[in-house]
């Protein structure tokens, strides 16, 4: 249930000059949509070639010890990742030896959620009721309650600083076997496991957080300051009051990885291609065939998300260019939804085949021989669309009588 409803209304003149305005940022996102479309599918294809070399230029290499006959070229090398280093967070004196110590902060704090629903009324004006929800939850990042309607500060929903943020500490010595690894891969070494905390890490806080903090399960508890701010109606839910935060710690412990990059000397670095670098760490003991179909799978994906965010830029475009044909049609609300569904039909109508034309005359410039079939694909959705036009604006035209009629 809603804590409180605000309810605006918007004439239809200030709307025809927000859509009218609104046009300018569907130009913007139109022509940013193609940018996107093309970019994309260039580095798709850099991407795809950086592979192909990679696998044809790899070496399998043991870590066992350093072969110089290896050096400057690209080897696969699987072994477990291992050190000796303590790593330690400095302020809440939690240490232990592994690869990365990651500390996380959570906060309890207000968050505002909102539902708004919009009503069109006869003559063109927008009616819409904003429904504003408070909940306390567990937030690792700080929620800015500056940003909260007026109505719900004053009610007291505002949270405090978050003055401990989380963070990562990494240990600067990390063997593969007999080579060392660089920084850039030891901090993509994945995985991590929670740590056990007991009443020595109390005993090691800071004086100030020391007399409000507790051990809960695998977590620092420290409860919050007093508010300057009076909280009304703040409620509890297990004693969990707003700014008080708990503290985990886990660590990443030596595990078997494998990296693919540059054997220089007695470690690694990045191994240029013709066009993208290859220089990765992965978790577990791959070999190249596995390694390379991975980031094969990654490049397919990320390529086909960026497609589907450039289409979906540009029916939004579109659909923001035509929007003033809405507003007007809303004088008569029932005639303004029938609008706004043509224009959007009609939006997607037009991205498709400008978006498969532009992915298309990417493919010619970067892959002829996949670009050339799509473009002409492209082309007949294009012909078809226009066709359509015509036929419909015949069909809306009545053939006039004889004048002797």
């Amino acid at each position: 249930m809603a804590d409180f409803t605000e309810v605006s209304r918007t004439g239809w003149f200030q709307r025809i000059g927000d859509s009218i305005k609104g046009i300018v940022i569907g130009i913007a996102i139109f022509l940013a949509s193609f940018v996107v479309l093309w970019k994309n599918e260039g580095c798709s294809v850099r991407q795809y070639r950086t592979i192909s070399e990679g696998r044809g230029a790899v070496v399998p290499a043991e870590a066992t010890s350093v072969d110089k006959d290896n050096d400057g070229k690209l080897v696969l090398m699987s072994a477990t990742a291992e050190t000796t280093d303590t790593v330690a967070d400095p302020l809440l004196k939690v240490s232990a030896t592994g690869i990365r110590l990651e500390r996380k902060v959570e906060m309890y704090q207000w968050v505002e959620k909102t539902e708004t629903r919009t009503k069109k009324n006869l003559g063109g004006s927008e009616t819409k009721e904003t429904d504003y929800t408070y909940t306390r939850e567990w937030r690792s990042s700080p929620v800015d309650s500056s940003k909260f309607n007026e109505r719900g500060r004053q009610e007291g929903k505002v949270n405090p600083p978050m003055t401990i943020g989380s963070d990562k500490w990494f240990a600067k010595d990390v063997s593969l076997g007999a080579f060392r690894l660089p920084a850039t891969l030891i901090e993509k070494i994945p995985g991590a496991t929670d740590i056990s905390l007991d009443s020595t890490n109390l005993a090691a806080l800071p004086e100030d957080l020391r007399s409000r903090a507790s051990l809960q399960g695998n977590a620092i508890y420290i409860k919050g300051l007093p508010s300057a701010t009076p909280i009304v109606n703040e409620g509890t839910t297990a004693g969990e009051q707003i700014g008080d935060m708990r503290i985990s710690f886990s660590l990443v412990e030596p595990s078997a990885v494998t990296v693919l990059a540059q054997q220089k000397d007695d470690t690694f670095q990045a191994y240029q291609t013709k066009n993208n670098p290859l220089f990765q760490l992965r978790a577990g003991m791959l070999g190249p065939d596995e390694f390379f179909a991975k980031m094969e799978g990654e490049n397919k994906a990320k390529t086909w998300l960026l497609r589907i965010l450039g289409f979906a830029m540009m029916v939004i475009g579109i659909s923001m260019l035509l929007k003033p044909l809405e507003v007007l049609a809303d004088v008569i609300p029932l005639l303004g939804n029938i609008v706004g569904a043509g224009v959007f039909i009609i939006s997607l109508l037009v991205a498709l085949p400008l978006s498969l034309s532009t992915v298309a005359v990417a493919w010619i410039y970067y892959r002829p021989l996949l670009g050339i079939p799509l473009f002409i694909v492209s082309a007949v959705l294009v012909g078809v669309l226009i066709g359509k036009i015509k036929s419909g604006r015949k069909a809306a035209t009545p053939e006039v009588a004889g004048a002797g009629a």
